[in-house]
Order: structure tokens, then sequence, then C-alpha cells
């Protein structure tokens, strides 16, 4: 059987235990004068041997393509 473990696009496997993705857009209320919302989308991690996901970035941000970049 399948089990959901997160909701997410642009995944990319990191390691066997972990997964890095983008969570779905969603709408996010600025604050101050003249409030709005604006669309955003996070950059979050999987770890399948716990079965458990976190936040990588906070605020509003707007990450749609996560990719690994080699070390200098």
């Amino acid at each position: 059987t399948w089990t959901r473990a997160f909701t997410g696009i642009e995944a990319v496997w990191l390691r066997p235990t972990l997964i890095v993705y983008v969570t779905p857009r969603d709408l996010s209320r600025l604050s101050g004068a003249g409030a709005r919302s604006v669309w955003t989308a996070h950059l979050a991690a999987f770890d399948p041997v716990a079965n458990k996901a976190h936040s990588i970035t906070s605020g509003l941000s707007n990450d749609l393509s996560p990719a690994v970049c080699p070390p200098r």
C-alpha cells in the first residue's frame, strides 16, 4: 500500500533519508498598512525514516525550483 508522506512539488533526494521539496503555493497575508495577500511557497525537508517533515524557509518566500549545487 502507498501512504502519503507530504504534499509538494519539485522534490530533490539529497540522501536516502532526506527529501527536500517545495510546498504547494498558498496565500499569505502581508502585515502593515494596505495589507494584502501574496502567493508563497516554502522549502521543506522530509525524513522518511522518522516520517517527519520540517520547514527550511520561513516568512514570505517563493522557492519553486530547489537544486543541489556542487561544493566549491
